[in-house]
């Protein structure tokens, strides 16, 4: 019984350390952490829970993450890298996925979408004076869409 709990911990070390292996190389390999860090990771405890990267430190759960990497999970198994994990695909699809949400976030955080939504509110409970209303509202969210485009710009670099 023992030496089976062993042989059943001795496999868990290999496959994690092996996972750790695979993750740091394809991490370095699409540069997404610094050459500097490209060192060999240390085989991973069994105690603690098989994460989606070793070495990318500031992975952490949140719900944030855990529906990008759902989301790009599903994208990857429906394209021809289905029989990999750690590719270029996936980890280019959390990348993107991430940058939108922040996007989005930072958009809602700073009232850039604030115009648009208030023009289909006023629409909505005023009908009256509909035609002006239209155009300050157009004016507006034109000003709004080109700050909020600035800003996009600055955040994709």
């Amino acid at each position: 019984m023992r030496a089976q709990g062993d042989a059943g911990r001795h496999q868990e070390r290999m496959f994690a350390t092996e996972h750790a292996r695979l993750a740091a190389r394809d991490a370095t390999a699409f540069h997404l952490v610094p050459m500097a860090t490209s060192m060999p990771v240390p085989a991973m405890q069994s105690s603690k829970p098989m994460g989606i990267s070793p070495s990318a430190p500031d992975f952490k759960p949140t719900i944030r993450y855990i529906w990008i990497i759902r989301i790009s999970t599903i994208c990857c198994n429906k394209g021809k890298y289905s029989h990999q994990f750690y590719t270029l695909n996936y980890y280019h699809l959390v990348l993107i996925w991430d940058c939108l949400i922040r996007i989005i976030i930072s958009m809602i955080k700073f009232h850039y979408c604030f115009y648009f939504i208030s023009f289909y509110f006023k629409l909505l409970f005023m009908q009256k004076g509909a035609k002006s209303l239209l155009k300050v509202s157009i004016k507006a969210a034109t000003r709004s869409a080109k700050t909020a485009e600035t800003t996009i710009t600055e955040t994709a670099i």
